[in-house]
């Protein structure tokens, strides 16, 4: 038998047409008062978290829920990645454009690297969000702008020079042919070279 508060964690993410699953939605949000708050009751639905779209909706759910919820979306998150970090809703097969051939179970996973990645850079843990930037990029080495928020990553540990040699090497890939890599990979060079010659020093900002 279906899981009804899954249906309801769809129909929230999903805009569904059902009004039933819609009344009973509202009334079980209706004591939030914020977009945050809807959040986290929809991720409270999903628990306790044993299925892999269980996972997939409770980290996103904590994830959208805002800086607050940074923790609890780490959890999800890592449980998620443990499971395989797809679920049966994961898009399959490819895309093309711009003659790139986009596998999108790959970039779906990769997706949830730099979500982990995000959620632990702004908890200051820079180490753990270079490993999971690394990890989104190996998935998908198309995409720029990955590549320029690792960078920023060795930026905010005042590596410069390592963002500068990141930044550097991604104009050796094949990629760098297309000018939509290109252009990104250019400007965030010019950007770290500004920042080099000008002895920019990363301060952490202090937690309210």
């Amino acid at each position: 038998m279906e899981n009804k508060n899954m249906k309801l964690v769809r129909a929230y993410w999903e805009d569904s047409s059902d009004e039933a699953l819609n009344s009973e939605l509202e009334v079980i949000l209706s004591t939030c008062k914020t977009r945050a708050e809807k959040l986290v009751k929809i991720a409270e639905l999903c628990l306790p978290a044993k299925t892999n779209e269980e996972l997939y909706y409770a980290s996103k759910s904590y994830v959208w829920a805002g800086a607050s919820y940074r923790k609890e979306a780490i959890y999800y998150l890592e449980k998620y990645i443990e499971s395989g970090a797809v679920y049966d809703g994961t898009p399959s097969g490819t895309r093309e454009m711009e003659n790139i051939i986009y596998d999108l179970r790959s970039m779906s996973i990769s997706n949830t690297y730099i979500e982990l990645a995000q959620c632990y850079e702004g908890e200051y843990e820079f180490d753990k969000a270079i490993e999971n930037y690394e990890k989104a990029i190996c998935l998908t080495p198309y995409n720029p702008s990955y590549i320029v928020k690792l960078s920023t990553v060795y930026i905010k540990k005042n590596q410069l020079q390592n963002a500068k040699d990141l930044l550097q090497s991604a104009t050796t890939k094949k990629e760098y042919g297309y000018e939509s890599f290109r252009s990104v990979i250019d400007n965030s060079l010019a950007d770290i070279n500004k920042k080099i010659e000008n002895g920019y020093v990363y301060k952490k900002r202090k937690k309210k």
